[in-house]
């Protein structure tokens, strides 16, 4: 069971189907220490609208002893790697993943393109977190793409949600793409982080697919940036405060 879950949806993302403090308590069940709140952006069908993350400077940043982060999974919705919430509501963000989705905004511009676009989304927001690399709604390359990540110093998510999929036989092509992944971050020497993508509240911290993939992709437990609290709250709040300078410039 992860201590640490950082990417999880509520039911303000439409498709998830548990309330905040649903999540919270189940949380605190399972033992985990530290939980982010992490709905998908507006340009997602259904999900939470501006005003909703425009509330984050009254989120409870505790409850009952468990941490509470609060951000978004945001989208890249254009080529210039623009994402679907406000600079000024960004800024009162305690954590910001990036992800390119379908059934969004953004329209396929062919693998070059999308490429690009993510890459100057992680030059403009230096997100923490690109989220799930290896599910490709649209094709990128994702050695580049997860180069310009460690470049700008944006987490490579280990989403175990996705590897759940994997296992059941869908998107086997992903493996490959996996691969690249994990060559690319031990080539510069990174940690990865993992998160349930929890949209049911038996998803929040289940970590038992990942020992099968681990080893599967050769990845140690020292390359987990998870087992390293301290060091990931300092990354985190690095990653904020260059965040917030390239929004003010």
């Amino acid at each position: 069971m992860l201590k640490i879950d950082l990417h999880v949806h509520t039911t303000q993302s439409e498709h998830a189907f548990a309330t905040f403090y649903e999540i919270l308590e189940e949380a605190i069940r399972r033992k985990i220490e530290v939980i982010a709140i992490t709905d998908h952006g507006s340009s997602v069908p259904g999900s939470a609208t501006a005003i909703y993350f425009a509330m984050a400077d009254r989120v409870p940043r505790e409850h009952k002893g468990l941490k509470v982060m609060f951000g978004c999974e945001a989208n890249i919705i254009d080529k210039e790697g623009n994402i679907d919430i406000k600079n000024r509501t960004i800024k009162k963000l305690d954590i910001l993943l990036v992800g390119l989705h379908n059934r969004c905004a953004y329209e396929d511009l062919g693998e070059k393109e999308n490429t690009a676009a993510i890459i100057k989304c992680f030059e403009k927001y230096r997100p923490n977190m690109f989220t799930h690399p290896p599910t490709m709604y649209f094709k990128f390359d994702i050695e580049r793409v997860c180069q310009a990540a460690c470049d700008n110093n944006v987490l490579l998510e280990l989403n175990l949600a996705a590897m759940i999929r994997l296992d059941n036989n869908h998107h086997r092509e992903d493996l490959k793409l996996y691969k690249k992944m994990v060559t690319v971050a031990k080539k510069n020497k990174k940690k990865f982080i993992v998160t349930s993508d929890s949209h049911f509240l038996h998803e929040i911290g289940d970590d038992s697919i990942l020992p099968k993939y681990m080893k599967i992709l050769d990845i140690s437990e020292d390359m987990i940036l998870n087992n390293y609290p301290e060091e990931l709250k300092q990354l985190i709040e690095k990653q904020n405060k260059e965040r917030v300078n390239l929004l003010n410039e």
